[in-house]
């Protein structure tokens, strides 16, 4: 990058500098303000300014690239004149300033700051040391170097004297171009007042129309018939300025319809004068009387309002100009403190009464004339009419005078925009659309002391443009320039200067944002409070908002907001670093990245321009004891916390990365909450439902599961493990959140213990008769029950269990209508079971027993090629499979505890399958679905006799889905 300094002046009141200079070959003039840093730069080609740049980012950017250049030019006079061009930030006391100064200079958003060491003898600069980071220029004036001694002596003016407030603005000329005291005919208002009559007139309809009914019954209420205008510039000479269509109409002989109307009278000067009665008499050889068709008296009242209205008005404008001047006037009577003040009431009184101006000024008068009925198909079948004639009407007709109010609006804008030019400020324009809100503050400004005013203007100020940040910002900086008053500072000063506090944070669990509330000290005259409102997801810029009233806060942009993280980085990072502090401005920052995975956080937070950037890493070390890892490379900096929930930081930083890991966090404090959280999370089984792993509902968080069953002592335990931690339980099917589980995360296992449960009712409990086991719709979600019946017949829902996507196969055991029932049956003094279907359809699903061989008496079985019947040994091995596509009737030896039989296997009609002389005690494995028909004895029964020890198997596809084995 090239840059060079063609000129550099200094205004010695305002110690304003105006430096021209050229970077990479853009010519710029740059306005400084000694306090507060560039103003304004002007983009100036061959002579002509071609754009003027005061936005704060923009300028921004210009500095900083000039300063880079001249810093990497190391141009002992470039870096003067830079200095001259910064803002003035510190100076540091000497015994004796007046032989060296020491200051430090600054770009407008203080990321790049210059040492000054200014050694002065005899009142001039001879020695100039500038430190940027680690270079230093040790810079000898040569007093025979005239420009670098200017530049030095501007230097040493900036860094030395104090600056006088100096902001002309003239009243005089202000009221000039408002044109308040302009007479109204010699302003551009005389070509928008508009005078026009409005009268009623009845639609365009004839009785061939199919509205002319409707409109028909108005006919004796003109007033209701629709309205017409007719503007006095349209009246031509020697024609009626109007006439009122009338509802009646006349059909001439091709029988086509002509409307009849209402035409206006005016008083006949041949009847009341007796030399004009004569000639009336000559002339139409008959007497005059009292009315003749015109409308001079119309127009004539409406002149003489439009007259009316042009007076009222221009005595308006003058009003307001006197009340104007009195204000102007009183500017000689106050103190130097209060004028400022007054020259904000000028201007807001000034933009006030223009607005007004704009108020739709109107005169609208309504008189009542006398109108004669006329045909238009005979015209002039009378010449004056009699005063009491049936023909006439009154009618009322309004009367209006007012402002065209499109081009009124377009004149005060010109006004404003010509009143922006003479003030050096765009208030006329930025305030007039809210001009009204600041009228009670103008009403009772005499009543305030000035602090009290420049307040009340601020406030308002930001609550009437709340919606417009950048319209504050204009706003605010004209007052400042106005006044100095440092209320008026712009955010980007305000910020710059800001010394922070972190007071609090908030973070609704369902919302998405976190607020931290900080307080700042500034240039601003009162401690501000601001709000940081940073979002949960990622690439999403921090705002910050600065309260101002309870209904109203200032909003930041966000380059400015980036400005002043950036600058909390440097602060915070700065020397010795408080890692609490450092948490708390993490949670103003924005995610730049988000990952999680295995329970595990990681990611990077940065300022909203990504100027600077910090990397989290949240760790699980052991049950619910977490890590947090931040490190900064930028600043060579890293801390590790150990998380506590008891502090609101932590937890504010955690419901960040994952609104559900608080939660998680806390359930993992022993054996009951994690159990009472794994039943709210989202299963993930093995393909056999006994392991798998649950996760919150974003996935971020697991929890491993394992059910384990002891096939001998018949119990049954699980484990939930996570964070290198694991959790045992034994299943206690007296505790609720134990059975909750089981059925979460496997139905078919929860419905066997549930089923389990319920036998063990029915076996030792008297009052309870049998068990049912269904299909239960609840809620359009399909489940299982199983309900427990009562000697009385009533039944009891025991257990539902609701299949899920955990196990969506479970409701395919049963069909939708089919009930199995298991019921207490005595047989031969010994306690037995009975299963039956009392309810089922053609689709019922079958079920598999697996029963051990009371006598060697026969037993009647269902038998399919598909689902045979198999004799089984004492290990469970099959000895014997057979079904009834088999044939009719043969014998097979049997073997049981070492004896042989002969058992007989004869097949029946309906897949029905009879086996007499099985050993006693020998399991056989067979499948049923209703309808059950076993015959035996010449008895047909509808149930199927099982004992203790006997086996049910529900299945799905076929294969064991549920099993549950009878006490």
């Amino acid at each position: 990058m090239s840059v060079t300094y063609p000129s550099q002046k200094i205004k010695s009141k305002t110690l304003e500098t105006i430096t021209e200079v050229i970077i990479d070959g853009e010519k710029l003039e740059i306005l400084t303000d000694n306090k507060l840093g560039i103003q304004e730069i002007k983009v100036v080609n061959d002579g002509e300014v071609i754009n003027v740049i005061t936005d704060a980012v923009q300028v921004s950017d210009y500095e900083n690239k000039i300063f880079d250049a001249v810093i990497q030019s190391g141009i002992p006079e470039n870096l003067i004149q830079l200095a001259n061009s910064l803002k003035f930030q510190s100076k540091v006391d000497n015994a004796d300033n007046s032989s060296c100064i020491q200051t430090i200079v600054s770009t407008i958003d203080g990321t790049r700051i210059l040492e000054i060491a200014l050694l002065i003898e005899n009142d001039e600069s001879r020695n100039i040391e500038v430190t940027f980071n680690d270079s230093k220029w040790n810079i000898a004036v040569n007093q025979d170097d005239k420009n670098l001694v200017k530049y030095a002596r501007i230097l040493k003016y900036k860094l030395s004297a104090i600056p006088e407030t100096v902001f002309s603005i003239s009243f005089e000329q202000l009221l000039l171009v408002s044109e308040l005291g302009k007479p109204i005919m010699e302003t551009p208002l005389k070509d928008m007042i508009e005078s026009y009559v409005e009268y009623p007139n009845f639609p365009p309809l004839t009785p061939d129309d199919d509205e002319y009914r409707q409109w028909r019954y108005d006919d004796d209420r003109p007033s209701k018939w629709p309205k017409e205008r007719k503007y006095l510039y349209e009246k031509k000479q020697n024609e009626l300025f109007f006439k009122i269509r009338c509802f009646k109409c006349d059909k001439s002989k091709d029988y086509t319809y002509f409307h009849t109307y209402y035409c206006p009278l005016k008083d006949n000067p041949a009847y009341y004068d007796y030399n004009l009665r004569a000639k009336w008499l000559d002339k139409y050889s008959d007497n005059p009387h009292e009315y003749i068709i015109g409308d001079d008296e119309i127009c004539d009242n409406l002149r003489f309002q439009e007259k009316k209205f042009i007076d009222d008005f221009q005595q308006i404008k003058f009003d307001y100009l006197n009340e104007c001047k009195k204000i102007f006037n009183h500017q000689n009577k106050i103190s130097t403190s209060d004028f400022e003040s007054e020259k904000i009431v000028f201007i807001l009184s000034l933009l006030l009464k223009l607005s007004t101006l704009q108020n739709k000024l109107k005169i609208n008068c309504e008189r009542h004339h006398l109108f004669v009925y006329q045909s238009t198909l005979w015209p002039g079948r009378a010449l004056s009419f009699y005063k009491d004639d049936s023909t006439h009407k009154e009618i009322g007709i309004n009367f209006i005078t007012e402002v065209n109010s499109k081009r009124m609006s377009e004149y005060i804008n010109k006004i404003l925009i010509n009143l922006d030019a003479v003030s050096g400020t765009r208030l006329f324009s930025s305030i007039a659309e809210q001009i009204t809100d600041f009228k009670d503050i103008l009403d009772n400004s005499e009543n305030l002391s000035s602090p009290d005013f420049y307040q009340r203007i601020y406030q308002q100020t930001v609550k009437s443009f709340q919606n417009n940040p950048e319209k504050i910002e204009i706003i605010l900086a004209d007052f400042y320039k106005l006044t100095q008053e440092s209320i008026f500072a712009s955010s980007f000063t305000i910020l710059n200067t800001a010394k922070t506090n972190f007071i609090n944070a908030i973070k609704p669990k369902s919302s998405i944002i976190l607020e931290t509330t900080i307080q700042i000290n500034s240039v601003f005259p009162e401690t501000i409070t601001g709000i940081f409102i940073a979002s949960d997801e990622p690439n999403t810029d921090t705002q910050l908002n600065i309260i101002v009233t309870e209904n109203s806060q200032r909003i930041i942009n966000s380059q400015n907001i980036a400005n002043y993280q950036n600058k909390l980085f440097q602060e915070l990072f700065s020397e010795v670093v408080d890692p609490d502090q450092i948490l708390d401005f993490t949670n103003t920052l924005k995610f730049l990245t988000k990952q999680s995975s295995n329970n595990q956080y990681t990611g990077t937070l940065s300022s909203n321009d990504e100027s600077y950037q910090i990397n989290y890493r949240l760790i699980p070390t052991h049950q619910n004891q977490y890590t947090l890892h931040l490190q900064s490379a930028q600043f060579n900096w890293s801390n590790s916390y150990q998380v506590n929930l008891d502090e609101q930081t932590f937890v504010n930083f955690l419901n960040r990365l994952d609104s559900e890991l608080v939660d998680f966090i806390q359930s993992l404090e022993n054996a009951e909450t994690l159990l009472s959280k794994a039943i709210t999370l989202t299963p993930y089984p093995e393909s056999n439902f006994y392991s798998g792993y649950l996760t919150t509902q974003n996935q971020n968080n697991k929890i491993d599961y394992r059910i384990d069953i002891d096939p001998q002592n018949h119990q049954t335990s699980f484990a939930l493990t996570t964070n290198n931690h694991t959790w045992n339980y034994k299943l206690d099917t007296s505790n609720i959140n134990h059975r909750n589980l089981i059925k979460h995360i496997n139905p078919s296992f929860a419905l066997q213990i549930e089923g389990d449960e319920a036998l063990n009712a029915l076996l030792n409990n008297d009052h309870i008769q049998a068990i049912l086991i269904c299909r239960h719709n609840n809620t359009s979600k399909d489940a299982v029950s199983i309900y427990s019946e009562a000697s009385n017949s009533s039944s009891e829902l025991t257990v539902l269990i609701e299949t899920s996507n955990t196990d969506p196969s479970l409701h395919n055991i049963l069909d939708d209508s089919q009930v199995v029932r298991i019921e207490k049956h005595y047989l031969e003094n010994s306690y037995h079971y009975k299963l039956s279907f009392p309810n089922y359809d053609s689709n019922a699903k079958q079920i598999k027993l697996t029963q051990k061989i009371t006598s060697s008496e026969k037993i009647q079985v269902q038998t399919t090629e598909t689902n045979p019947v198999r004799i089984l040994d004492v290990q469970g091995n099959v000895q014997i499979s057979h079904h009834s596509e088999q044939v009719s009737s043969e014998i097979k030896e049997v073997e049981h505890e070492g004896f042989v039989e002969d058992a007989n296997f004869t097949y029946h009609a309906s897949g029905q399958l009879i086996i007499i002389n099985l050993p006693e005690s020998i399991i056989v494995e067979h499948y049923v679905k209703p309808p059950i028909q076993n015959i035996l004895n010449g008895l047909e029964e509808s149930f199927i006799t099982l004992s203790s020890g006997d086996k049910i198997t529900f299945l799905a596809d076929n294969l064991a889905k549920l099993t549950i084995r009878l006490y």
